[in-house]
């Protein structure tokens, strides 16, 4: 089933770290037509109340707040899964999780397989990132994938589905220098590692 870009640019709003990020640049004016810049934010364990954007009385969120006032602020998205992988495989196609196999996070081939799960998500899936790029869009993935196995050695990188660059973690391809092992509270600071 192939969506529509309508329907997969409604798809594309506000919800670690997933940037889609305009051919138009930044640097250049951009033309009253040209198409808008979007960038999808996922947060792992993070609801929509959790913004002073959205009305939480103590956090702050200014960052988050300033996309909101500047773009569009969306009041009715629903994530698939509460579990990072299936989150991602559906907001990733467009489509159910359950469509392609993704029902739990994944893991090593050998927990996939007593769970009945492929160990990456198949290639060849439309995908956001390649319809946006089929319209003239550059693409690019920054942050958390962990929509294959671990350890990583064979599966496809992001670029695979259509993403023009990448750099992350829980993926293959290039990965931030995070030393999990030696901190585990470092993934905290993967912002400014990306920047």
């Amino acid at each position: 089933m192939k969506m529509s870009i309508l329907t997969m640019r409604r798809i594309s709003v506000l919800a670690a770290m997933t940037l889609i990020v305009s051919s138009c640049g930044g640097k250049e004016p951009i033309e009253q037509d040209a198409p808008p810049n979007i960038i999808f934010i996922l947060a792992d364990d993070m609801g929509w109340g959790d913004f002073s954007a959205y009305g939480h009385p103590e956090l702050q969120t200014p960052n988050i707040d300033k996309l909101a006032e500047d773009g569009k602020l969306f009041t009715q998205f629903y994530v698939s899964s509460g579990v990072c992988s299936p989150s991602r495989v559906a907001f990733t196609t467009g489509q159910f999780p359950a469509r392609h196999g993704v029902h739990g996070h994944f893991s090593s081939p050998e927990e996939n397989k007593a769970r009945n799960m492929p160990d990456w998500l198949d290639p060849v899936v439309p995908t956001l990132a390649k319809q946006l790029k089929s319209v003239g869009y550059a693409t690019a993935h920054f942050g958390k994938w962990h929509m294959s196995k671990i350890p990583f050695d064979g599966a496809p990188e992001p670029t695979e589905y259509g993403f023009d660059k990448s750099y992350g973690y829980l993926a293959s391809g290039p990965q931030l220098p995070i030393p999990f092992e030696d901190n585990p509270y470092f993934r905290a600071k993967t912002t400014e590692v990306m920047i």
